[in-house]
């Protein structure tokens, strides 16, 4: 990144100062999976995130890349085709966050984290019947800055955009006889809890449930289906801008 000054015909009169930034990074994933009996695995893995920071302040500062890893670690059911049941922990930070504070300040407010867990469930009841269902929890938290030149007023706060609590699930009915065979029904809901537009938390997005269905006739090699999002018609904020 430079800065040239021209004159009004275009002409270089001063060059700027050349800064580089760090965008290449070697980036890890490794995973283990253990079977100790049919239908039972446990699994791990491990991976790393790089994100160069392509930012540059007004004053021509220029900021360090993103960095992160995450952690986890699970357990696995499965029966046939009938049930699967998976339950798994997670750890993840997030490094050199970028963050604009009052008056166009840019700052690395430092590491962002959150700990959590998730539970999936899929069960086909019947040949017609299936169900699937999830939810997931996270806690997150922004750390203090190791920076001793900066005091992050952001440190204890939760990461923006990072809701606690999520659930979904979906239930579907198929006519596999009859002259309907190929017809099918689903309907199912889902929840995101309140979460923070911004670093300070001071503007909150509440949370909402989503109810949504689906229509299906399966023929030959085709499926025509008609989905049907958002059936209550309700009012909900999904992301915001500018905090």
């Amino acid at each position: 990144y430079f800065t040239d000054q021209v004159d009004k015909d275009r002409n270089v009169t001063t060059k700027g100062t050349v800064s580089k930034l760090n965008i290449t990074n070697p980036t890890y994933r490794a995973g283990l999976v253990y079977e100790p009996i049919k239908n039972l695995s446990f699994y791990t893995s491990y991976n790393t995130y790089f994100k160069p920071s392509r930012t540059v302040a007004p004053n021509g500062d220029m900021f360090d890349p993103e960095t992160g890893y995450q952690g986890e670690l699970g357990i696995r059911y499965a029966y046939k085709e009938l049930i699967s049941i998976n339950v798994s922990g997670f750890t993840l930070a997030r490094t050199n966050i970028l963050q604009s504070f009052a008056g166009g300040v840019l700052k690395n407010i430092g590491t962002g984290t959150s700990k959590g867990f998730e539970v999936d469930l899929q069960a086909n009841i019947t040949q017609q019947f299936s169900f699937i269902a999830g939810y997931s929890n996270a806690n997150t938290r922004i750390e203090k800055n190791k920076d001793s030149n900066f005091e992050n007023p952001d440190a204890g706060k939760k990461l923006p955009f990072a809701p606690e609590h999520l659930f979904h699930s979906w239930l579907t009915y198929e006519l596999d006889k009859s002259v309907l065979k190929g017809l099918g029904i689903g309907a199912g809901a889902s929840y995101t809890s309140d979460n923070y537009a911004n670093s300070s938390n001071t503007y909150k997005l509440p949370a909402y449930t989503l109810v949504d269905a689906a229509l299906w006739y399966k023929f030959s090699k085709y499926e025509m289906r008609f989905n049907l999002n958002n059936i209550t018609d309700l009012f909900y904020y999904r992301d915001a801008i500018f905090g």
